[in-house]
This record gives C-alpha cells, sequence and structure tokens, in this order.
C-alpha cells in the first residue's frame, strides 16, 4: 500500500519472470509454445526470459514441501501495518450506516438489554433486533435473500445452526477483527478457521432438574439412571432437530466412547413417555413452571437466565461427564445491508466491555479469561469429566440435526 509505482512494476515484473520461468513447457497443444515464444520476443523483458531459459540449466536447491495446513481454531495474524487504519475507516462507515439488524437468538429481552445499550453508547449505532430460534430465523434468511429483500446483517444462534448456514452459503468472512490481534487468553478461541463464526460464550451441557419437584440427593445421578421407571412421563425433551442440545450426549458418547449413550439408549428414551416441547425456551419455561421435573439434556446458556431470576432449578453432574464445547455463535450474513456496523458489532462483543455485558446479561462463562466467570453459584457445575467438542464435532452435530438422524432414532420426528 505504502510502495511508489517503481517499486510495484518491479515486483510484478519479477513476479512474472517467476511464473515464466516456473512455467512447464510441456504443453505443446495447440502451438502454446509458440504463442508463449512470439509474447516474450514481443518485449524487452520478455527477450531478456527467453536468453535465460536458453542458457545452459543449474539444478536449483530443492524446495522444502511446505506441509499441509492444520485445522486449528485461531485469530488472523496481522499482515499489514496499514490494517488499523483501515479498521479505523470500518468504524466510521459504520457509523455513517448507523444502523445494525441483529436477527438473534441470544440477545433478545432481559438478556439483550445490557449488550444493545453497551454498543449503542460506545458507538452511537442503532441496533433493530428479530429474535427467534436457530432455523426459524435461517429461513427467514433464505425467503428474503431469494426474495432480493435482504434484512438481516448478523445471525447468532446455536452452534449446529450457523454450521448448516454456513453450509447453505449464508453467511460472510470478516478478514480482520483487531480485538483478535490482541495478547489476550482466551478460554476457547472464539473463531473458527475461515473466520466466518465467532463464538461469545463457553457452553457446558447437562440434565438439570426442578429443585421444587426433586428433592436433594435424589436427582438422576446418570444418564442410564433416567431410564428408570421412576423418571418415565417426567422428562422434558426437545427434539434434536430444533434443539441440539438434546445430542451433545450422542456425539459425545459416540467421540469418547461412552457405550451407553449410543443408538440404543437414545431409542429407549424415545420410548419413555417423553414430554415434548418445541423449542429450547419451551424446554426452559416448563422446568421453570414445574410441568415435569427434568430436562433430558440443556446447556448453561439456556438455563442460567432463568436461574439468574430465580427459577427453582439447577444442573446435575451426571457419571458419564459434563459436555463443554462453544455457546451460541455469531456471523455476519451473506451482501448484508450494513457489514461495517456488523463487523464492529462482532468485535465488540469479543472485547471485555462485550464479554462482560454479554455473558453477566446471560450468566455464562465468557470466552476472555480476564473476564470473569457469570455462572451463578446454583448453575454451577463441578466439572469432574468434561467432554470436549471441537468445532468437526459440532460440523457432525449440524448434519445430524439437518438429517433428523437422532430423531429418527427416538422416534420423535417432526411431521
Amino acid at each position: 500500500m505504502a510502495s511508489s509505482s517503481l517499486h510495484a512494476m518491479g515486483r510484478i515484473r519479477k513476479s512474472l519472470a517467476r511464473k515464466v520461468l516456473l512455467r512447464p513447457i510441456m504443453q505443446t497443444e495447440g502451438g502454446v509454445v509458440k504463442k508463449v515464444i512470439s509474447i516474450l520476443l514481443s518485449t524487452t523483458l520478455g527477450a531478456v526470459l527467453l536468453a535465460s531459459a536458453c542458457a545452459p540449466k543449474t539444478t536449483p536447491s530443492p524446495t522444502p514441501a511446505t506441509p499441509p495446513a492444520k485445522m486449528v481454531v485461531t485469530a488472523p495474524s496481522t499482515t499489514s501495518a496499514q490494517t488499523p487504519t483501515v479498521w479505523d475507516k470500518t468504524v466510521a462507515d459504520a457509523k455513517k450506516e448507523g444502523r445494525l439488524t441483529m436477527y438473534t437468538w441470544a440477545f433478545v429481552g432481559d438478556q439483550g438489554k445490557e449488550v444493545i445499550s453497551g454498543f449503542e453508547k460506545a458507538f452511537g449505532i442503532k441496533i433493530e433486533t428479530v429474535g427467534g430460534v436457530g432455523a426459524t430465523l435461517m429461513e427467514r434468511i433464505k425467503t428474503e435473500r431469494a426474495a432480493g429483500k435482504q434484512i438481516a446483517d448478523t445471525y447468532d444462534t446455536a452452534m449446529p445452526f450457523l454450521i448448516a448456514a454456513k453450509q447453505a452459503g449464508l453467511i460472510g468472512r470478516i478478514d480482520y477483527l483487531p480485538e483478535l490481534e490482541k495478547k489476550v487468553e482466551w478460554r476457547v478461541k472464539p473463531i473458527d478457521p475461515d473466520n466466518t463464526i465467532f463464538s461469545h460464550y463457553v457452553s457446558i451441557g447437562t440434565t438439570y432438574v426442578n429443585t421444587s419437584l426433586v428433592k436433594q440427593g435424589s436427582e438422576p445421578k446418570s444418564y442410564q439412571e433416567l431410564l428408570q421407571p421412576q423418571w418415565k412421563g417426567k422428562i422434558l425433551l426437545a427434539p434434536p432437530s430444533l434443539f441440539p442440545a438434546t445430542m451433545y450426549p450422542y456425539v459425545a458418547g459416540k467421540k469418547y466412547g461412552i457405550a451407553g449413550l449410543g443408538d440404543d439408549y437414545y431409542r429407549q428414551l424415545g420410548k419413555h413417555d417423553l414430554k415434548i416441547v418445541l423449542s429450547v425456551n419451551d424446554v426452559t419455561a416448563s422446568l421453570a413452571r414445574g410441568d415435569a421435573p427434568v430436562v433430558f439434556h440443556s446447556t448453561g446458556g439456556a438455563m442460567n437466565p432463568s436461574i439468574l431470576a430465580g427459577a427453582p432449578m439447577k444442573p446435575v453432574n451426571m457419571e458419564e461427564g459434563q459436555v463443554m464445547q462453544w455457546g451460541a455463535g455469531i456471523t455476519m450474513v451473506k451482501d448484508a445491508p450494513h457489514p461495517n456496523a456488523a463487523a464492529v458489532f462482532i468485535n465488540w462483543l469479543l472485547t471485555t466491555e462485550g464479554q462482560i455485558a454479554s455473558n453477566r446479561a446471560r450468566g455464562t462463562p465468557a470466552m476472555r479469561t480476564d473476564v470473569p466467570d457469570f455462572t451463578p453459584e446454583k448453575g454451577r457445575l463441578d466439572i469432574k469429566k468434561p467432554l470436549a467438542l471441537d468445532l468437526q464435532d459440532l460440523i457432525e452435530m449440524s448434519r445430524l440435526q439437518r438429517e433428523a438422524v437422532v430423531d429418527k432414532i427416538m422416534g420423535v420426528e417432526m411431521k
């Protein structure tokens, strides 16, 4: 960017020389060699290169092969000293856009007020929200895009929905976020390798009970125990294709070789006279009301806001282990109407201020280690057997969700 025209032309000539010298000259079809020689002779640079090619050849030192890039969840590196200046322009353009429309599962109601007010105060950019569950919001994005009337700038929801949206070509790429360049320790790196999906909290999943209906000491101690007769007809569950947390134990069981959480277990669970609800919000509300004493499996991100509000429920340490992974993620929608505002918001969400706002509001562990774990005392688990799921596991979960594999095993398919 700061180079003069002469320097730029010099680089172009050198690059062209390298490309021509390294291009195989065995391409004889259609007179390609004759055409290349003719072009070379027509320019001074071409004559030099042709003379070089005809000179006695020396065997160059072999260049070490570049090892394939590993699938590592890491932050991008700054490659240009001009990048901060470019980011300043991004912020200025975001303020000119003046608004941002979020299609959101996480930042609604009281849970989203602290985030929205914090960002609006910091940048003067107005946020409008459209709340809903991941599947519904994704279909809305598809419909609006097909009609040429795109509204959403950002889309946040559970990871399997975001992965499905990515595979469907609905989300965009953000090459640079300055917060990811800082020397910050992350509990989990908050970015996927393609710079498309960003996570703003750590999610820990397990079984939850209503403490008004389940006496202390009588909670289920394992997933296997939930199949016993005393829990029949007393378990709340949302179909896995609508609430991915339902199949976290299934994916973790296969990854860690826990035979008791495989197909047969889920098949038996599906015949256990379950109380089926249709969304994560229904799961939380139903347990808080006491519609049933147990939720088969949920996450702190979904349950902790109600626990903070005083709902009589708590998580249970299951003997098989506790599932840990990225919590809800956020992405910029492809061809967003306000792309600069979307990038500035996602970057702010990863700052100390943004992490405090988003995790204090939800009562969840932050991605940054310099931000406290806001999990309420009643919602905190004693992690004894962490069953960590990485991005590849979440991609597999997305496939299971999309194809309703676990729903079919359980016999709870949505018609």
